[in-house]
This record gives structure tokens, sequence and C-alpha cells, in this order.
């Protein structure tokens, strides 16, 4: 079926639609299963992965690197916001920050590698976060 959307034309007339949270993902990507051989000219492949996002939107620990709890930082309102959520969806903070024994009560790891657990997300509220991509290493 051909129509018309804002001048694009569509020959799909299938929907969209939302996948239940226990619900797996179809292994077809844009309406076709990915294969091998499906690349273009330069070698990328032409369909793309779908990503687990989960540990994303849903993280159940988050390390946040620079909290503060000092009066009139900006990082102390982001610090407080996250603890807030945390408490209110179940998560887990784990503040870091070198020089605090404490944030909000919450215990601080001097570092990322002292952290108790492997997180799900790190917050950087430093103002030069490079080096702390060798230290948060590869993504799992």
């Amino acid at each position: 079926m051909l129509g018309s959307t804002h001048g694009t034309l569509t020959t799909d007339a299938r929907r969209a639609r939302a996948l239940a949270c226990d619900e797996q993902p179809s292994p077809v990507v844009h309406g076709r299963p990915a294969e091998g051989a499906d690349v273009d000219v330069s070698g990328r492949p032409l369909y793309a992965e779908v990503p687990d996002l989960d540990r994303f939107f849903r993280p159940g620990s988050i390390a946040v690197v620079g909290a503060s709890d000092a009066e009139g930082r900006p990082n102390t309102g982001i610090t407080r916001q996250l603890l807030d959520w945390a408490g209110r969806v179940g998560a887990r903070v784990h503040p870091v920050h070198p020089t605090r024994g404490s944030v909000f009560g919450v215990p601080c790891s001097p570092t990322l590698s002292d952290l108790p657990e492997q997180v799900d997300l790190a917050v950087l509220l430093v103002s030069d976060p490079l080096p702390l991509f060798e230290e948060l290493g590869p993504p799992r």
C-alpha cells in the first residue's frame, strides 16, 4: 500500500508495537533477519543490531563521581536528586570522592576501583572526565 506522509512515500502498512517488559526483541532488524553478507560497499552492516539499554534506563547500581553535599555546589543538587531517585526505584548509589568520607550519610569511595561492586551506570560530575574513562574500562 502506498501512501504519502508529509511528502514521504511509505510501502509498509505494518504498525510498530511496544514490547512487554519480559519480552525479548525479535532477531529481525528493520524487517529483515540480519545476515553476515548484508553489508554495504564499505563493508558496514546494512541492518543494525538492537542494543540492550536496560542497564542504562534501569540501572541497579550507580557511581556518582564528584558527589558532594556542600551547600551551594551544583554537584550537591545532582547528588541529592540521584539519591532520592535511587530510593524510589531501589537502585544503589555509590558516591565517589577522593577527600570525603561520606556524602549525605552514604559512605564514599576514593576512586572507582575502590567501589564494592561493578556499577551499571557512572555519573561524572567532574571538570575533566577524560582520565576516568580508562578507570571505568570497557562496557560489559
